[in-house]
Order: structure tokens, then C-alpha cells, then sequence
């Protein structure tokens, strides 16, 4: 509620290097691609370095970086990202989402897939901004859900986690049974951000 000074300052630690994790989702083979999305570039910039900028722009207290069970070559976190692999390796990235969950230092997870490459600091603060205590925010985007751009609270691990072992892996049901138990809360996308949401699945999506 507007003028709540309890809630401002509430909503205020978030903007800043408390209460949130970041995360970035890069367990995916990329076999459409035709191989990990993960070293493509940005300009200068592998995509996903770029992801776990735009996640400390926003304010995350910590960066978490999912990958699959296959180690990475080289380091493609970099100091002060925590890695975590898949427990169940290829079950998509519900498997990935339960490791963050569980492992996470904060009561609330920003995650966000390596493969949105227009996704803004701007756009995920915003998102930040709306979450409340054991609530985050799912964005909707044309009637469906956007999962990989989304605030979990880590109360959801129940729920994620009987899901993966009873291999109900599709995130659409996932979201929608977190809206329904209040643990997310439901955020439109609008006409101007709807280009946020690009995403590269296949060569001819990726600019080169």
C-alpha cells in the first residue's frame, strides 16, 4: 500500500544488497542451438557474464549460477558466483530451480535464464519492487507465463521439489500452482517490454 513507511523501507532493502539472490539458468545442452548458449556474446561480452551483471545492476545480495551436470570449461561464473549443478541432470530447468531454492543464502530468488539477452537491470529492479515477504513475482506475457524471468520465494521448495520427483517438470503448471498458493504474484507484461523477453533457441536467432 502506498505511504506504508513499514513497506517502503521493506521494499527499499531489496533495492539494495539484501534479501534477494541472483541466479542464472545455463543447464541447458542447447541442442537446438546446436551446442551451449552460454560463451555466445554479447558485443564484447559472453551472454553469460552479461546475465550475472545485469543481476548484481539490480541489486542481488549474491549470484548463483545453474548448470547441468557436466562441468563448464574454464570458469564461467568468475569470483564471487556460487555454482550449482543438477542433482537429476537433464530434467530441464525445474531441476535447476529446486538446487537454487534449496541452496540459496536469501528468502527470495531472482532467476534468470542465460538466454534472454535483452533482459535490463532496469526491468528486474521493477520486478524486485513488487515482491513482499514469502511472495515473488512471475511476469505474464501473452496469457503464459514467463518462469525464467521470475522472483521465487525459497517457501516454494516444497512444491518445486515433489514436482521433480514426480516428474511434473512443465514450469506453465509450476507457476500457476505458486499464483494459486500465494507464493507468486502475477505481473503483466507491457507492449514496451515485451522485447525484453527475446530469447536465442536457434542459430538464426543469435545476431553472430
Amino acid at each position: 500500500t502506498e505511504g506504508n513507511p513499514a513497506l517502503e523501507a521493506w521494499q527499499a532493502s531489496f533495492m539494495g544488497t539484501s534479501g534477494i539472490s541472483g541466479a542464472v539458468l545455463a543447464g541447458g545442452e542447447g541442442r537446438r542451438m546446436g551446442g551451449p548458449k552460454s560463451g555466445l556474446r554479447v558485443g564484447d561480452e559472453p551472454l553469460v557474464q552479461r546475465q550475472l551483471r545485469i543481476l548484481r545492476e539490480a541489486g542481488v545480495a549474491e549470484c548463483w549460477l545453474s548448470l547441468g551436470a557436466a562441468p563448464v570449461p574454464g570458469d564461467p561464473g568468475g569470483p564471487n558466483v556460487r555454482v550449482v549443478h543438477d542433482e537429476r541432470p537433464g530434467l530441464g530447468p525445474l531441476a535447476g530451480i529446486v538446487r537454487l531454492l534449496a541452496s540459496a543464502g536469501c528468502p527470495l530468488v531472482l532467476v534468470l535464464a542465460v538466454d534472454l539477452p535483452a533482459m535490463t537491470p532496469n526491468y528486474l529492479q521493477g520486478l524486485i519492487a513488487q515482491c513482499r515477504p514469502g511472495r515473488g513475482v512471475v511476469p505474464v506475457r501473452g496469457g503464459r507465463f514467463e518462469p525464467l524471468a521470475a522472483i521465487y520465494p525459497t517457501l516454494a521448495l516444497s512444491e518445486a521439489a515433489d514436482r521433480l520427483v514426480s516428474d511434473r517438470l512443465a514450469l506453465q503448471p509450476f507457476a500457476a500452482a505458486l499464483v494459486s498458493r500465494g507464493f507468486l504474484r502475477v505481473v503483466e507484461v507491457h507492449d514496451p517490454e515485451e522485447p525484453l523477453f527475446l530469447n536465442w533457441n536457434h542459430p538464426g536467432d543469435y545476431p553472430g
